[in-house]
């Protein structure tokens, strides 16, 4: 589709449709990169306005069962596996660690 011929109406459904599939920092990334080509249009008075003014990026609720599956007692070490690690890191740690 030519650049003269996207509104915002139209670049919303396309956000619409990207966060679906999509983290949304890709969609975040994707949003900023037509912006800046928006505003390079616009400054070279190939367009009028930015489509991408005031778009949302939709967020996406995680259901119970992805939150089930997202086991965080994975993510932080027991005491005794912190003491583990701590121990290396003064044993096998560079010289300017242990400031």
């Amino acid at each position: 589709m030519p650049i003269t011929d996207a509104t915002h109406y139209m670049y919303q459904q396309v956000i619409n449709k990207l966060s679906t599939g999509h983290e949304r920092t890709t969609v975040q990334g994707i949003n900023t990169t037509a912006n800046m080509i928006f505003k390079f249009a616009i400054r070279n008075k190939l367009v009028k306005d930015n489509p991408c003014i005031d778009i949302v990026i939709p967020q996406t609720r995680k259901t119970i069962e992805e939150i089930k599956k997202n086991n965080i007692e994975e993510k932080y070490l027991e005491l005794e596996e912190l003491e583990e690690f701590l121990l290396a890191t003064l044993e096998h740690g560079l010289k300017y660690d242990k400031e």
